[in-house]
């Protein structure tokens, strides 16, 4: 989908970007001045040029890779990637190659997308926005809050969603159903086109094809499309990591495989196994120079795997009035015991943090005792995620938030 975007369905200028990016500065404030990584998507002042706003940040390796491989991108930039200090994020920020807005969170990408595309149509832009999504974002409600605004505003944009249908806990419909994801669209006002996303000429066309309405492209996906191996950890694909030796060494040669394919439409072909991944490092990172090091120390201390887990379960059994509410993070958080042995003391609301913190108040009334499971950043953040992904020195901030909290704050989000 992200290839179809870059190389056929989108007028993109030349990279006006650095190709090896430079460190994470800080966040804008006296002295230091916003940054954005849109500019390896070209000139984003050029009002007859395209502009694609990336949403689902998680996903920023394989927007990294392309950028890669199209020539935006140098592969050297791989150096520092995950590194602290480094804009390569492992999940981007509005400062990382290719992406112009922090989105971590989910969901307010297509709403700084819609300022975006109106701020455009103010200024007779021939140029359209398009953003790319994923279908779990539907589960917020700002996602619908965003949509009932280009509808009504008639701003020219356009969605193209990555419908895979899953999320962090598993299957998105036994999770936190959406519902016919289409047919919600088109009650708001939208104009939707389904496709194959798989199909590179559906999505070209589906793009190309131009509408007097904000427009959503629906792009059907399967998560184990093209790489067989996928099926065995069906339906969780979130999070994978190598169980052991040889199954490492099953997607070993699976990705030789894969080059050898590459090799015979004539790309360049690695025999060598340590030089099968896509990026060739020019020198280790710093998480790996001492490796065997930490090896020993690890080797001389007693390591507590997940003890929340256990402790949680335990203490849950002694409180039949206490429910566990998650937000598509319940292995994370190590609320899984809880969920898989008191399925009646577990909730799990899907992406939709706002709402959690609502309904959790809700049955604390009724004397029962929410205990709310996800990341810190989400649940503090969601309610004036706003103000830090500004990043823009012409917003007045209420004098009621505290922004020097946010001064010093992980780039990432």
């Amino acid at each position: 989908m992200l290839a179809t975007l870059y190389l056929r369905a989108l007028k993109l200028g030349p990279s006006v970007a650095a190709p090896v990016p430079g460190s994470f500065r800080g966040s804008p404030g006296p002295g230091i001045e916003s940054i954005t990584g849109e500019g390896f998507n070209g000139n984003p002042t050029d009002l007859t040029l395209d502009r694609l706003i990336f949403s689902p940040v998680h996903y920023a390796l394989v927007l990294y890779s392309l950028l890669v491989e199209i020539g935006r991108l140098d592969e050297r930039a791989f150096d520092d990637y995950n590194v602290d200090g480094s804009t390569i994020e492992m999940i981007g920020a509005e400062h990382s190659p290719g992406q112009a807005v922090t989105a971590g969170s989910l969901a307010p990408a297509l709403s700084q997308a819609a300022g975006i595309g109106y701020a455009r149509k103010l200024k007779n832009a021939t140029g359209r926005v398009v953003v790319f999504l994923s279908d779990g974002e539907f589960q917020e409600g700002q996602t619908w809050e965003a949509v009932q605004t280009l509808v009504n505003l008639k701003i020219n944009l356009v969605a193209v969603v990555d419908v895979n249908g899953q999320q962090c806990d598993g299957e998105m419909k036994q999770v936190c159903n959406i519902g016919d994801l289409a047919r919600k669209l088109r009650a708001f006002g939208a104009d939707v086109k389904q496709v194959d996303g798989h199909d590179v000429s559906e999505i070209e066309m589906a793009v190309r094809n131009r509408s007097d309405l904000p427009s959503f492209v629906l792009c059907r996906t399967n998560p184990c499309h093209g790489i067989p191996l996928l099926k065995d950890r069906a339906p969780k694909l979130h999070y994978i990591r190598f169980k052991n030796t040889e199954e490492k060494r099953d997607f070993e040669h699976f990705l030789i495989s894969m080059n050898d394919k590459v090799d015979s439409c004539g790309g360049k072909r690695s025999d060598d196994i340590s030089k099968v991944p896509f990026v060739s490092r020019k020198k280790p990172l710093a998480s790996e120079t001492s490796r065997e090091e930490f090896s020993e120390v690890v080797t001389k201390i007693d390591l507590v795997n997940r003890p929340h887990r256990e402790n949680l379960f335990e203490w849950m059994k002694l409180h039949p009035t206490a429910i566990v509410v998650t937000a598509d993070l319940t292995s994370s958080c190590e609320a899984d015991l809880a969920r898989d042995g008191l399925p009646q003391q577990y909730l799990s609301l899907g992406m939709a943090e706002q709402n959690m913190m609502s309904f959790c108040g809700g049955l604390a009334r009724e004397n029962f005792t929410p205990w709310i499971h996800t990341f810190g950043v989400f649940c503090t953040r969601r309610p004036v995620c706003w103000c830090p992904q500004s990043q823009c020195q012409n917003l007045g901030i209420p004098s009621w938030i505290d922004d020097s909290r946010w001064r010093d704050a992980p780039s990432n989000r």
